[in-house]
């Protein structure tokens, strides 16, 4: 009896064991029902923090992060919904995609500091955005750009490679784009980096008082051995210049983590962009500007203006024909500078709709939207190639668009043209214009009672704290 009470409460433990596999294989014993229904995304066009990401296993948005306000000169804020209005012109030239959030970096301040903190970690831990949207240093600025070395964040594998994007772009035709800058966003596994502007500092004069043939083989010193219009070129006006490292094609090896120059070598620049702007006010050159080659740095053709004031710039007109000479390096040729890029996470689970928004922007359409002018007010130029002239106007911030007359548009892309290198502008930029403010000050200081470092002093504080930036980047 009491081996057959064993008997049976065996065979009731298989059956309830059968019975639970049955439920666990069995789809329909799953809870049936709707899923939850997914709250509405938030609108953040205007706002100063990135969107959070969607919660696991839901179907998300399209992050996009933009921030560029801090690197501009002047205060021009970005106006809300020009990325949704970019957006949907995408989608009435056929591209298709889903949900897009864009979302902004506070400009300046504690915010900022608190804001680059936080995204910083996300994107290190594996998070953050899908497709950023970002300014570079500028160097008369105190505001940090989230990728301070870009070029060694790309090497750190922070950003997906493109080439196969590309390949199949529905919008962008990238022989159109500047060879020169997108050269600098490849590495050994293709284009991560994206340049979308870029600047250099020139000085502009009437062609039939001056002419020039860029070069990409002049130096520096041959350019101050020159007539007094090349000598006054070879250091722009730093009020309107923001670079004052023009005599270096390069200033780092970002594999080896090593500046591409001595401190001797850094000392004899500085001396003589030092030196040289006293010595130049005995110079008879013609009427001239100095600008950073960006968008609206000529006028319209048809605007009846003169630049700057007449006691510096005389009867300068928006509808003369122009030469427009770079400062050369001390290696030959002369640099640009990227002041703005894009680039895709790597840890993006949308890397097609992400791509194809920058596959949109790339293009002629989207380099001409109201977006991509903001990018480039008042820094850069856009690097395709076909904007600028009258056949290719950018649009402007305030409104309208903005061009060259044929002319100069043919000035320009001769400049353009002959870049013998480009590089992202980073703090190292930074450090060599306030050691040039430092050493400009001196005397100043002095006749005021401060105390101040000596110019070697300066210098070398300089170079070694450019050396620690670059290896701790």
């Amino acid at each position: 009896m009491k081996k057959r009470a064993i008997s049976r409460l065996t065979a009731l433990i298989l059956a309830l064991t059968l019975l639970c596999t049955l439920c666990i294989l069995c789809p329909g014993c799953e809870q049936s029902g709707p899923a939850p229904e997914r709250s509405a995304a938030p609108e953040p066009e205007s706002s100063a923090q990135p969107a959070e990401p969607g919660p696991a296993g839901e179907p998300d948005t399209l992050q996009v992060l933009i921030d560029v306000e801090f690197s501009s000169p002047f205060v021009t804020p970005l106006a809300e919904g020009m990325g949704n209005r970019l957006v949907d012109n995408l989608k009435l030239s056929g591209g298709k995609i889903g949900e897009v959030e864009f979302a902004y970096l506070p400009k300046e301040g504690a915010d900022r500091e608190a804001a680059l903190t936080r995204m910083r970690t996300e994107i290190m831990s594996g998070q953050g955005p899908d497709l950023f949207i970002c300014g570079c240093t500028n160097p008369q600025a105190e505001e940090e750009p989230l990728f301070r070395f870009p070029a060694q964040a790309m090497e750190n594998q922070l950003f997906l490679p493109l080439d196969e994007y590309f390949a199949s772009a529905q919008f962008t035709e990238y022989e159109k784009l500047l060879p020169m800058a997108m050269e600098a966003g490849r590495n050994q596994e293709g284009q991560q980096l994206v340049p979308l502007a870029f600047t250099l500092p020139v000085t502009v004069f009437r062609k039939e008082e001056v002419q020039h043939q860029h070069s990409q083989t002049m130096t520096w010193a041959q350019q101050l051995e020159g007539d007094a219009a090349m000598q006054l070129s070879a250091v722009p006006n730093p009020s309107n210049c923001l670079y004052r490292s023009m005599p270096f094609l390069a200033l780092a090896d970002y594999e080896t983590e090593s500046l591409c120059f001595t401190q001797e070598e850094l000392g004899s620049c500085l001396e003589t962009l030092h030196r040289l702007p006293y010595e130049q006010e005995k110079l008879e050159v013609p009427e001239h500007f100095t600008t950073g080659l960006c968008v609206n740095f000529i006028n319209l053709p048809d605007a009846n203006v003169t630049y700057y004031d007449s006691s510096h710039h005389g009867s300068l007109r928006a509808d003369d024909v122009f030469t427009m000479v770079p400062a050369y390096s001390s290696q030959g040729g002369y640099g640009a500078y990227t002041t703005s890029f894009a680039a895709i996470n790597r840890n993006t689970d949308k890397p097609e709709e992400a791509f194809l928004l920058l596959d949109y922007l790339l293009s002629l359409d989207g380099a001409r939207s109201e977006l991509y002018g903001r990018l480039l007010d008042k820094v850069g130029m856009p690097v395709h190639m076909d904007l600028g002239g009258m056949g290719g106007a950018v649009a402007m911030v305030a409104g309208g668009a903005w061009w060259m007359s044929d002319e100069n548009y043919q000035e320009y892309c001769s400049l353009r043209d002959n870049i013998a290198a480009m590089r992202f502008s980073t703090p190292l930029e930074r450090h060599i214009t306030q050691a040039l403010w430092d050493i400009d000050s001196i005397e100043w200081k002095r006749s005021q009672g401060e105390k101040t470092d000596s110019e070697e002093k300066i210098i070398a504080n300089a170079y070694r704290t450019m050396k620690m930036e670059l290896g701790e980047s």
